[in-house]
């Protein structure tokens, strides 16, 4: 199973040509790179070098699950730290993937690493989820989200992406938010 959850910057219609050339492209080169995410990511990396220089950033996961040993074979392309949540403790932690964005350099190099899925839940989200102001017009910031996430998994562990949605809508200045949140879990197997 491959997944990917990406952000272009923009509001505009080319943000959303963008959006719809990367989900393609994904979908093309997916087949022919299985186990490789970093190659995918790399050939992604060199058909946006020409829109970031227009003006669009664009930060990429890729992840491909492998049930059969319980991990994830993946890489990152400057987008949010993935979230794993102990099933055991209900400890959360960010998954440090340190990386460049999408097009801004040709020779960028992207690194395939290995997530443990065991006993974790893992939880991928986009930037709006934490730059977020709550009533109080504090930004919600990386650590407040991550409370949020292991309170959801202590909530729900099979989907706590609902719960996190629902604490986000009671905390937030104003809704409909200025920015979209997407929030994926990904569990082991039950």
């Amino acid at each position: 199973y491959a997944i990917i959850i990406a952000e272009v910057s923009g509001n505009d219609i080319s943000a959303a040509y963008l959006t719809a050339m990367l989900k393609t492209a994904f979908t093309l080169l997916c087949p022919s790179f299985p186990f490789s995410p970093e190659l995918i990511m790399a050939k992604l990396n060199q058909i946006f070098v020409p829109y970031y220089q227009k003006g669009h950033l664009t930060t990429c996961f890729i992840g491909m699950i492998d049930p059969t040993n319980d991990q994830m074979i993946c890489t990152n392309a400057g987008h949010s730290y993935p979230i794993s949540v102990s099933s055991k403790t209900g400890e959360p932690s960010f998954i440090p993937l340190p990386s460049t964005p999408l097009g801004i350099n040709s020779d960028s190099k992207f690194i395939k690493q290995e997530i443990c899925l065991k006993e974790k839940v893992l939880v991928l989200y986009s930037d709006g989820a934490v730059s977020l102001n709550d009533k109080d017009g504090t930004r919600i910031s990386h650590d407040r989200f991550l409370e949020l996430v292991a309170k959801g998994v202590q909530a729900d562990s099979r989907n706590p992406s609902e719960h996190v949605l629902q604490s986000l809508r009671e905390i937030a200045e104003t809704n409909p938010w200025q920015d979209d949140i997407t929030i994926m879990s990904i569990l082991n197997r039950i």
